[in-house]
């Protein structure tokens, strides 16, 4: 999976994706242990800046993935790194992505 920088398209990073799982979009926090931080409201908030009309029944997939440093083997053996791609910085370690 390749993000790219909202400002800048020039930058982006590649991770190795390791799972992916289909759910109600009320499932997730739990799923993820975030429930805490990410209840009802928050993940709604959250998830209409992007799709206005989801709701909590709405089957969303959240896509886990390795940080940049840990997917580089990965991505070397599957021949989608080159020698010549920069090395991601080392603080980047957010390892779960929802869309």
């Amino acid at each position: 999976m390749t993000y790219w920088c909202e400002g800048n398209s020039t930058i982006t990073v590649t991770v190795w994706v390791n799972r992916c799982t289909d759910m109600p979009l009320s499932e997730v926090a739990e799923f993820l242990g975030k429930t805490e931080e990410w209840h009802d409201e928050a993940m709604l908030d959250g998830m209409r800046e992007h799709y206005s009309d989801i709701q909590l029944s709405d089957i969303v997939q959240v896509i886990e993935h390795y940080n940049p440093k840990e997917s580089l083997p990965y991505l070397a053996e599957a021949g989608s790194f080159q020698d010549t791609d920069p090395i991601p910085p080392s603080g980047m370690n957010d390892n779960t992505t929802l869309s």
